[in-house]
């Protein structure tokens, strides 16, 4: 009975030139699903490997599908044999960003969207200057301040400087940090939130995509089975395709 199946698919495959190709390209894109959900299992699986994971269970899925709607009874015992895992194609699309690095810290990991507070982080960190040079100028306006620059330094962050000859314009609020010969220095409450997030925005980043992260591999992992049920009929549809192939080719 084994044979006899065995012999039915690869029969199958050669009569149907269409359905050899089509399922050849579907297993082709399928890759080894079982190497990448073990790496997954193990938590050393890359970023960008995700991205390939999610491209072999799209594979895997187009496969399952091709194999159903033959009229074959092997190939459709094969198809049954899968599971339905595009939800996990599905979890890696939306959470890892389309050019996904092999390694944290080079480009942004997970994807704009996923989280309210990495988005405003991201956001301060590119807007940076924009943002500080529009304190700056609503700073000017209020106080008619014409010569009022927001600087930076390591000892004490950002700050306003402002020169002698304007000083009696400073509002009550401003916190005096330094002086100097020709100016006075001063932070506001707002500044130093302001840089308190920049100075916090790298690493806060880099905290909250390594917990997506995390819990990505943890609800991957509750599909391991059938990932692995997959890629093993997957490994067998190629191997009969194979078969298929070459009785085709050498008659």
């Amino acid at each position: 009975e084994k044979l006899k199946w065995r012999h039915d698919a690869v029969e199958a495959f050669y009569n149907d030139n269409d359905l050899r190709e089509r399922g050849r390209d579907a297993a082709r894109r399928t890759g080894d699903i079982e190497r990448l959900g073990g790496r997954v299992a193990s938590g050393k699986i890359s970023p960008r490997e995700m991205q390939q994971l999610a491209d072999g269970v799209r594979g895997a899925m187009d496969l399952r599908e091709i194999l159903n709607q033959t009229q074959n009874r092997s190939l459709q015992t094969l198809s049954a044999a899968m599971t339905d895992i595009m939800d996990v194609a599905q979890w890696i699309s939306s959470t890892i960003a389309p050019d996904a690095p092999n390694s944290f810290g080079k480009s942004p990991v997970i994807a704009d969207g996923v989280d309210g507070e990495l988005d405003e982080l991201r956001a301060l960190r590119a807007n940076s200057h924009d943002a500080l040079l529009a304190i700056q100028t609503r700073e000017m306006e209020n106080t008619v301040i014409s010569s009022l620059k927001i600087h930076f330094n390591n000892v004490f962050g950002y700050y306003l400087e402002v020169r002698n000859t304007h000083k009696d314009k400073v509002p009550e609020h401003w916190i005096r940090k330094q002086t100097l010969v020709n100016a006075e220095r001063y932070i506001t409450p707002e500044l130093k939130e302001y840089e308190d997030k920049i100075m916090g925005a790298e690493e806060r980043i880099a905290a909250i995509e390594d917990r997506i992260y995390k819990e990505l591999l943890s609800r991957i992992n509750t599909r391991f089975t059938d990932l692995h049920a997959n890629a093993s009929a997957v490994a067998t549809a190629d191997c009969l395709l194979s078969f298929a192939e070459v009785a085709a080719e050498y008659n």
